[in-house]
């Protein structure tokens, strides 16, 4: 891994890798979004999709005039 990372390219995945998957993380975690209440996978993915889709409506809030 320090091999592929270390390359240029893996740098370069690596940097967009942080500016595209942890700060939406990080927005749920803020949130006190930080463990599922329900049980069972299908559950479980509609919670996800939930999250998501708050984090989504509160960016386009953020960019609405």
């Amino acid at each position: 891994m320090k091999a592929r990372i270390g390359s240029r390219e893996g740098r370069f995945l690596y940097s967009r890798r942080l500016g595209i998957v942890a700060p939406v993380f990080g927005n749920l975690h803020n949130h006190h979004l930080r463990r599922y209440t329900l049980r069972s996978r299908r559950k479980v993915d509609a919670q996800w999709k939930l999250f998501a889709w708050v984090h989504n409506v509160q960016k386009l809030e953020d960019k609405a005039p």
